[in-house]
C-alpha cells in the first residue's frame, strides 16, 4: 500500500460519498420526530416534558448515525491523504447489464435501457 495525497477531483467525490450518511439519517429522524407527534397527540393526556425530551434524543441519534457511517471519509478528508494499493489485473469481463425498472412501457417502447459493466480480478479479489 501506498499513501497518495488527496487531488480536487478525490475530495469532490470523497464529500458526493459522505451523502449515505446523511441518506441514513434522515429518515430516522423525520420518522422519529412524526411517529413522537403522532404517538403524543393520540394519548389522551399530554406529558409536555417526555414529548421534548424524546424528540430532543431523537436529534442526537441521528447525528451519531451520520457520524459513524461517515467516520472513515471523514478521517480521510482530515488526513488529506489516500491509501493505494497496486496490483496486477488477473482478468477483466465485460458484461451487459440492465437498469432496474427500465423495463416499463414507455411511449417509445425501446425496452430496457443497457449499460456495460465491467468486473476486474486484481490479486484474487473481484
Amino acid at each position: 500500500m501506498q499513501e497518495y495525497n488527496l487531488t480536487e477531483s478525490d475530495i469532490k467525490t470523497l464529500k458526493y460519498e459522505k451523502r449515505m450518511g446523511y441518506i441514513f439519517a434522515t429518515p430516522f429522524f423525520v420518522f422519529g420526530i412524526l411517529f413522537s407527534v403522532v404517538h403524543f397527540a393520540t394519548t389522551h393526556e399530554m406529558n409536555w416534558i417526555l414529548f421534548f425530551l424524546v424528540n430532543l434524543s431523537i436529534i442526537p441519534l441521528s447525528y451519531l448515525i451520520a457520524f459513524f457511517t461517515n467516520r472513515k471519509i471523514n478521517e480521510n478528508l482530515r488526513a488529506g491523504t489516500k491509501m493505494v494499493t497496486i496490483g496486477k489485473i488477473a482478468r477483466k469481463e465485460h458484461q451487459i447489464d440492465y437498469e432496474a425498472g427500465s423495463g416499463m412501457p414507455a411511449p417509445n417502447a425501446l425496452g430496457m435501457k443497457a449499460y456495460s459493466k465491467y468486473v476486474l480480478t486484481v490479486n484474487g479479489i473481484e
